[in-house]
């Protein structure tokens, strides 16, 4: 799963940079909008610590 190649484009440049700039760089370069996706249920089992967890299920 995943974005075939994808790190290897982002090791590639050495450089960090914002979101929104990389979106409009690869506009300005490309001719059409950055498109990612995000694994959603990956980021919310590494981001969502137990005590907001706990504060969703109370304000569900």
């Amino acid at each position: 799963m995943g974005i075939e190649h994808f790190w290897n484009v982002v090791n590639e440049t050495g450089k960090e940079r914002s979101l929104a700039r990389w979106a409009a760089d690869h506009l300005k370069e490309h001719g059409r909008p950055l498109r990612i996706a995000i694994d959603e249920a990956h980021w919310r089992f590494k981001n969502i610590t137990d005590a907001k967890e706990a504060e969703i299920q109370q304000s569900s």
